[in-house]
């Protein structure tokens, strides 16, 4: 059973024909067909060509034109209830045809000849007809208003209910659209004898699935592509067709295919996607595996593709070849390949389709993730990020292409392949540039910054008057990877090490060009470390300095206000000045008075006593020191508050104190500037923070006097930076230290020779940590890839760490494959090590294995937990 989809063009499936006389002379001179188009009901019968020739016809079936008195045609467009279809007036009947003779549910047409005495017609015998048909009807979700977002008459219902299924039935219309065709064939196509009431529907052609176990979501989402885009679907298709090869020949006239949902049918369609989440290593509980390209032969980048077009009288002819020259030289010459567009009857479609074709043959996979319960939620069709780099996936977008779950272990298990976003551009011709074929990738190497790149500027800044000893650090970034800046700095210390030492001066972005540090003493020597970061990965320190601070100094004729001292004034006063109205003797005396009271007053394990030698100011008078007390004894209780301010003019040191005492409980804070200290002190068991309000209190630390330990609460910090850690529930690899070693030189290793291809030396600084260390390979060969890979350890102990052994399909398939064997290394005591990373070639024949330069060995340590 023919059944036509769309706006096509079809000679039909003749089911009669029959010749007979119309006259005495007994000559044959009549000869009818009866043709079935397609399973009905159908929109339209646009027309008929004869020879292509078009040739019209009466009401009454009788031809206009040349074939006036010699050809007659009837049509009908397949309604469940159908009459015998006419053959014309002045056709005839055929003898034995009569009312019974009916063809319900068919779209279908006669079609009668006259046999011309005189030769002038059917000089070459029966002519070829074809008749150009709108085809079946379809129910569209966005024309139904009980569909979520949908508005209009459309309905569907299910075909067991004869009644509401006439109904739904009735507000269906014709379509192009790939998908409304595809939800329709999944459905499928259902008829009854509408002349007897008590008939049932029955499946005559498509899958018949129930509406409950189609994903109609997802064919609505590629319907609304496939309008954007101008995709349309037709042609024809037959009940003897494999029914799941006829759904993908559908879809993939709007750039899709239909997939296997547990026990429902949906599809995917090519376009844009946004990533939905990130795969790490701790959501996979099992053997990730992933295949980093397609076979070669799979790899095409020319297509000649075979379609219908209704200007070539809707034959099913091949096109011109399609290539990419792109692939084609990435490849090193054509791989070409005959493609079948059955139900594509646009040129301009067909492009997009090959080039689709194309580019998701390059996309490497499959992938075998085994995940966690909790992906469950994510289906095939959605993209996520694999950030993965033990199997090569750094932050590359997979499209997930089946699910499958394990009942006894939970375990979740996606098949998916890699998605390059950039292919659609390219395929919708929007850019006629490809993407390049996609791969797995090692982790990305960070360069170090160049030596010129950046500079200490300038060792001091200007505020407010006063020169404040500070580090500008000016530069521009010179690595295109690079998404951040790492700004360190460090106390100058001859013979230092290079990585200890160093604070943290913030991580900027790559568009910073100045960075002023102020958190340094004035006349010292200080170094500054300028690193890059990519997707958090830090590469290594370029050094600059050391540089001198510049000291402390203020612009006296900046100084303004009453307290700013004479021009000319000394430091000391006569006998007998008066300060404040009193003699400055007297002031002294109570003032050394008041020091003898809280002499022996303790803010944790110091005393604050009076230093008479230090000199203050107090309105442009020299006075010795200021000290501010209140204080009771009473109610057995003993109370005190004391405020203290100095300065030292011989040692360049300002000082501040404010304290309370309670029975001994202390609490206060403590300023000491100068000197080259710039330093606040507080005293308290518990500190607190609160809002702008006064309320909110939060305890940010406190003093257990047990075992004389500060205890945080719940910390968020940016970056934490320290000697040693000591860590409780912490999860495995949380901490580590990691150091990499590229490869600058590409190494070519001759057959059963072995090369040490990297090497890191490195100090282990745990006893019980783990060592990990990997190798991101990018090997090349004539032929195979065939090795073993090992890590040498102090030249004493030897790791395997794996035995690749890829053999393609032909000799000389000049392989290419990035490979990232790593090993574990669990023994090993603390102290300096050296890691050489070693490799065999064992190719079969005489053919050098070549590690090319950018690989690098890396080598991480990481800390176990402590449980």
């Amino acid at each position: 059973m023919p059944l036509a989809i769309g706006r096509t063009g079809t000679a039909g499936d003749i089911v009669m024909r029959r010749g007979w006389d119309t006259r005495d002379a007994g000559d044959n001179d009549r000869q009818a067909f009866v043709a079935v188009l397609s399973l009905g009901p159908i929109a339209a019968i646009e027309g008929q060509t004869v020879d292509r020739n078009p040739v019209s016809y009466s009401s009454t079936g009788a031809a206009i034109g040349a074939f006036a008195g010699f050809m007659w045609s009837m049509t009908q467009l397949g309604a469940l209830a159908s009459p015998a279809l006419a053959f014309g007036a002045g056709a005839g009947t055929p003898p034995g045809v009569g009312a019974d003779f009916k063809l319900s549910g068919k779209a279908a047409a006669t079609w009668t000849l006259r046999f011309d005495t005189k030769a002038k017609q059917y000089q070459n015998g029966v002519p070829a007809p074809m008749w150009t048909v709108r085809g079946a009807l379809a129910y569209d979700p966005t024309k139904d208003s009980t569909y979520p977002g949908g508005s209009g008459p459309h309905r569907m219902a299910d075909p067991a209910d004869t009644a509401a299924y006439d109904a739904a039935m009735a507000t269906w219309e014709w379509t192009e659209n790939p998908y409304l065709l595809g939800l329709r064939w999944a459905h499928g196509y259902w008829q009854r004898d509408v002349s007897n009431p008590n008939s049932t529907y029955q499946r005559v052609m498509g899958l018949g699935s129930p509406w409950r176990l189609i994903d109609v979501a997802a064919f609505v989402e590629g319907r609304n592509i496939a309008a954007a885009n101008g995709w349309t679907c037709g042609g024809m298709i037959y009940s003897r067709d494999e029914k799941w090869a006829t759904m993908k020949k559908i879809l993939q006239a709007g750039m899709g295919e239909p997939m296997p949902l547990g026990a429902r049918i949906s599809c995917i369609v090519n376009a844009p996607k946004v990533s939905l989440a990130t795969v790490t290593f701790q959501d996979v509980i099992g053997e990730a595996r992933v295949s980093a390209t397609q076979p070669r032969r799979n790899r095409i980048n020319t297509v000649t593709p075979r379609y219908r077009l209704e200007e070539n009288n809707w034959q099913f002819l091949p096109g011109s070849p399609i290539t990419v020259p792109e692939h084609v030289a990435e490849d090193g010459g054509k791989r070409s390949k005959v493609l079948d567009y059955p139900l594509i009857q646009n040129t301009k479609q067909v492009g997009t389709a090959v080039r689709y074709d194309i580019e998701n043959a390059r996309e490497f996979g499959p992938i075998t993730l085994p995940l966690k319960l909790f992906w469950m939620g994510y289906k095939p069709g959605d993209c996520v990020t694999a950030d993965l780099p033990e199997v090569g996936l750094n932050k590359q977008t997979i499209l997930l292409l089946n699910r499958d779950l394990d009942p006894p272990t939970g375990v979740v298990t996606f098949t998916a392949r890699s998605e390059t976003n950039a292919k659609h551009a390219f395929a919708l011709g929007q850019t006629a540039t490809p993407p390049p074929t996609p791969g797995v990738t090692g982790q990305p190497l960070v360069p170090v910054p160049a030596v010129d790149a950046w500079a200490i500027t300038a060792t001091s800044i200007i505020s407010q008057a006063q020169t404040v000893p500070a580090l500008v650090v000016t530069g521009t970034v010179d690595a295109g990877t690079a998404d951040a800046v790492v700004i360190e700095y460090r106390p100058f210390v001859s013979g230092q090490a290079a990585n200890v030492g160093w604070s943290s001066a913030g991580i900027w972005s790559v568009g910073a060009n100045r960075v002023e540090i102020t958190s340094v003493r004035s006349g010292a020597a200080y170094e500054v470390s300028v690193s890059y970061q990519r997707n958090g990965v830090t590469g290594g320190r370029r050094i600059i300095g050391p540089v001198v601070t510049a000291g402390v100094a203020v612009d006296y004729d900046a100084v303004v206000g009453p307290n700013r001292p004479q021009n000319g004034a000394t430091v000391g006063a006569p006998t007998g000045t008066q300060v404040g109205g009193r003699k400055a003797e007297d002031v002294v005396a109570d003032l050394n008075q008041n020091i003898i009271n809280v002499a022996n007053e303790m803010v944790v394990n110091g005393t604050w006593r009076g230093d008479t030698d230090k000199i203050i100011f107090i309105d442009g008078k020299p006075v010795r020191q200021v000290v501010e007390q209140q204080g009771v004894t009473a109610e057995g209780h003993t109370l005190f508050i004391t405020k203290l301010q100095e300065v030292d003019s011989s040692t360049g040191l300002a000082k501040f104190m404010m304290a309370g005492n309670a029975d001994g409980a202390i609490v206060g804070i403590q300023g000491v500037a100068g000197g080259g200290i710039n330093q606040l002190s507080m005293v308290a068991e518990r500190f607190l923070f609160v809002d702008t309000n006064g309320g909110n209190a939060i305890v940010a630390m406190s003093y257990d006097t047990t075992d004389k330990t500060w205890r945080l609460g719940a910390v968020e910090a940016t970056r934490i930076k320290a000697d040693t850690i000591v860590t409780r529930h912490l999860v495995s690899s949380s901490i580590s230290q990691t150091r990499v070693a590229p490869v600058g030189t590409s190494v070519s290793i001759a057959r059963n020779a072995t090369a040490t291809v990297a090497t890191v030396s490195m100090t282990k600084q745990e006893p019980d940590s783990v060592m990990k260390v990997t190798f991101f390979g990018m090997f090349q060969s004539d032929d195979d890839i065939q090795m073993t890979c090992s890590v040498d350890v102090d030249g004493a102990t030897v790791y395997p760490a794996g035995t690749i052994n890829n053999v393609f399909d032909s000799t000389q398939s000049k392989a290419q494959s990035t490979i990232t064997p790593f090993v574990y290394i669990s023994d090993l005591p603390a102290g300096d090590h050296t890691f050489k990373f070693n490799v065999t070639n064992q190719e079969v024949d005489n053919i050098a294995l070549i590690v090319k330069a950018g690989s690098a060995m890396e080598v991480l340590e990481q800390k176990r937990p402590l449980l």
